[in-house]
């Protein structure tokens, strides 16, 4: 009866088992089932259940046996190596030309056991038991081999590839001489050098042959030894191999493959159990099976697309996903780096491969082969941990922004629905109106100024030609250091008729008319796609659903089409005055910190620096406020007020410059800081590397916003559940929230609570506490909020 593998010890567990990473030696199977005449199917479909049932690192080497080896030829390792690969996939299988001791003899940085066969026919074997080999298991005898286990047989691992050579090596091997296994023992010692030839006793004749063939046993103990050669590529990827899966035992490897009609073609898969790839209808299943065994990290490219494909079929998404593109971004939001500067295992690599891994604005398609660098990913998130943790920047990445994305993902698989606004009978109709409003703006621009495409022409340019033409309708004369490319704002601000024509015709033709046409398209549902952006917050890509105004007509009109899903209501909670609390918590001002303790601060504002909170004051103080936070200077901000004269503006920021010393001086500190070190850091965690020293200003205050909402989101994925509520859209500070009728007043009071108080839970995110206010709206429609 043929033998059976004895391959239980690979599955147990417990003092004395197997390491956690297992090296198979698939040769020397390949060998015993040769010489046994084992059942080859039966022998690996044991050895498969056995890998599957331990839960450990499993390694495949796919290599030649030291010679002489019968039995076993390249057709049999090939055959071999291509099951091997469609069931464990690339990242586990390794192919090479040098016999598996020619890696597993030298120094691998980490414990790891080796499954083998025929160990007792072959004791040369053994050596990998000298160095990081803890231990190797028979499946022939179903014998375990320690180094001390094997010294205990008094069988030296380091000395066997010599004494075999002596004595033979393998079955029908007779070595020197056939007599000369009498003397093995002896020669051991003479092997290890601890006994002195003439203490040994050895038979004259057999001295005599060791001296005249001194150089046909180096040769053969070359060979027993894997070669003269180590196999330098395998114990790179076998070391690269421990210190991967060891400093990272709880993640899943997940490669999606998206065709161009964004269809999930294929997924590959590392997993401390196995490696894979599933296709098709089988994905599905697969991706609940990896998140029931591993529910907490995962380490995706394109792991937003990937986790939206799950959230739209109602998949659990892990807790974390790290994208190596968000992690090269958070080194350097302004210039992400490229993957060969971050993992040199990325040099062999197409560069298509390398620019889909690092696409953080989620374009590129996926290109030819793109499974193999399945193999890249556990060596490449050691390698930016290891970049992250050097730059202090590891926890916005694990803590923050990893634990955001699959909630992202959820948020942007929800988005709007869509319904024609109340009125119209079809989107055929909004689009004849919108375009009968252009006809009528074109017209009028065409009176004013009827040489002029109102659509190509620069600003400068336009605003020459209205100042030569119009100019006796212009209210009042503005100074000349005033931009041209400003005064066109201004125009339209003095009631101008050309100038608010031109506004209004871009406003529908750049806006109104194309989102009409893609709410027409949507089919009824409308998704944007995120994207990070430099502050930290998230922009949507596709459908910038963040651009939409609430105050244009055509913004309005847009916002009315956009619902909640049937049967819920919307609401939307906004934080009041949220950038100049900000301000005041990062700032220490006393005065700003006084008014940011009021519901209306900037009407506090305006009280203390003019005396009187009127709707205008108190707008124009607002503005001169938040110019000083995004980093502007007088001239900027006074160029840029269009119901100001210059005079008036430079008032309004003196008198914020004057009321407000400490934050001036948190703007000098920030300033200072940016032009000695080229950096600036939020509170939080948040680094850049910004070109101009306004950017390093206005990071301050919209990267503390971003980790606040980020925090505020992740918070609102849970509490709202249980409610059936969930947020549809977060757009700027503001979220827009769909709830069942009955629980809506119970979901308002969760995302009003979550927002106010997220920021001052541990670890605290406000530097001074300030109380963050908010306002809500309901209503059926995005125009109603």
């Amino acid at each position: 009866m043929p033998p059976l593998p004895n391959v239980q010890r690979l599955a147990a567990h417990g003092p004395g088992s197997l390491a956690d990473h297992v090296v198979v030696d698939v040769s020397a199977i390949l060998r015993w089932i040769f010489e046994t005449e084992a059942d080859a199917m039966r022998t690996w479909m044991l050895l498969d259940e056995a890998v599957q049932r331990s839960g450990r690192h499993v390694l495949w080497i796919v290599a030649p046996c030291a010679p002489p080896c019968d039995g076993v030829d390249v057709a049999d390792l090939d055959r071999e190596e291509q099951r091997l690969l469609v069931r464990y996939g690339a990242a586990a299988v390794i192919r090479t030309h040098h016999p598996a001791l020619a890696s597993l003899r030298e120094y691998i940085p980490g414990s790891i056991s080796v499954i083998t066969a025929g160990i007792d026919e072959r004791l040369h074997q053994l050596l990998p038991l000298d160095h990081s080999v803890d231990q190797m298991l028979d499946i022939g005898t179903g014998r375990r081999w320690s180094r001390e286990s094997a010294l205990a047989r008094g069988v030296e691992p380091f000395a066997q590839p010599e004494l075999r050579a002596i004595v033979g090596a393998e079955p029908g091997d007779k070595g020197l001489t056939r007599d000369a296994r009498k003397y093995e023992s002896q020669l051991q010692h003479l092997v290890l050098g601890d006994k002195p030839l003439d203490e040994l006793r050895l038979a004259p004749w057999l001295e005599e042959k060791l001296h005249a063939n001194a150089q046909d046993v180096k040769r053969r103990v070359d060979e027993l030894r894997g070669g003269i050669l180590e196999d330098a590529p395998t114990i790179s990827r076998l070391t690269e191999w421990v210190s991967s899966t060891r400093r990272t035992p709880s993640t899943t490897y997940l490669l999606p493959t998206f065709g161009r009609d964004g269809t999930l073609l294929v997924v590959h898969a590392i997993t401390r159990r196995q490696s894979f790839f599933t296709f098709g209808d089988y994905i599905e299943g697969h991706l609940r099976d990896l998140h029931r065994d591993d529910p907490d990290r995962w380490f995706i490219p394109h792991g937003l697309d990937l986790c939206a494909w799950m959230a739209e079929r109602a998949l659990p998404l892990p807790r974390s996903v790290v994208d190596p593109a968000m992690a090269a971004f958070v080194l350097n939001p302004d210039d992400p780096p490229d993957l060969t500067g971050l993992s040199p295992a990325a040099l062999g690599y197409p560069d298509d491969i390398k620019a889909w891994l690092m696409d953080l604005e989620r374009e590129e398609p996926a290109p030819q082969r793109l499974h193999d660098a399945i193999d890249l990913l556990p060596g490449l998130d050691v390698e930016l941990t290891e970049v992250l943790a050097r730059e202090e920047l590891l926890p916005v990445l694990e803590d923050d922004l990893a634990p955001t994305v699959p909630v992202l993902a959820r948020i942007e698989r929800r988005g709007a629905w869509v319904e024609v606004p109340r009125g119209y009978r079809s989107w055929r109709a909004v689009e004849q109106k919108l375009l009968q409003r252009l006809r009528f703006h074109e017209g009028l621009v065409r009176q004013y100024l009827p040489s002029v495409d109102p659509y190509s022409v620069q600003d400068d340019r336009l605003v020459n030609i209205i100042l030569r033409d119009v100019a006796m309708l212009v209210p009042w004369h503005w100074p000349q250091e005033r931009k041209r490319g400003e005064l066109l704002e201004r125009f339209a601000c003095a009631g101008l008729p050309v100038a608010h024509a031109i506004q209004r015709l871009r406003s529908i033709a750049l806006s109104g008319l194309p989102w009409c046409r893609n709410l027409a398209e949507s089919g009824g549902r409308l998704r944007g796609q995120f994207v990070p952006q430099s502050t930290g917050r998230f922009g949507y890509r596709r459908y910038a659903l963040q651009n939409i105004p609430k105050d244009s007509i055509e913004g309005l009109l847009i916002r009315s089409a956009l619902r909640g899903p049937p049967g819920h209501v919307l609401f939307s909670v906004d934080y009041d005055s949220f950038e100049g609390r900000l301000l005041a918590a990062i700032s220490h001002d006393p005065a700003l910190l006084a008014s940011a303790q009021h519901l209306d601060m900037h009407a506090e504002n305006a009280k203390l620096l003019f005396g009187a909170a009127t709707p205008l004051m108190r707008g124009r103080v607002k503005r001169a406020l938040y110019a000083i936070g995004y980093g502007q200077q007088s001239v900027g901000f006074c160029r840029t007020q269009a119901d100001m004269s210059i005079e008036e503006a430079a008032a309004c920021f003196d008198a914020v410059v004057g009321g407000f010393p400490e934050l001036m001086r948190y703007r000098d500190d920030v300033i200072a800081n940016f032009r000695a070190t080229r950096t600036t850091t939020s509170v939080g965690g948040w680094r850049r590397r910004p070109s101009k020293a306004t950017q390093a200003i206005n990071m301050g205050v919209q990267a503390l916003a971003a980790t606040i909402f980020r925090r505020v989101l992740r918070q609102l994925d849970v509490k709202l559940a249980p409610l059936g509520a969930a947020v549809l859209v977060q757009v700027h500070d503001e979220v827009i929230v769909a709830t069942p009728p009955e629980t809506a007043p119970a979901a308002m009071q969760v995302v009003t609570a979550t927002m106010e108080n997220a920021a001052l839970e541990p670890p605290v995110l406000l530097p001074h506490p300030v109380p963050l206010f908010t306002k809500v709206h309901q209503g059926e429609t995005w125009a109603d909020l």
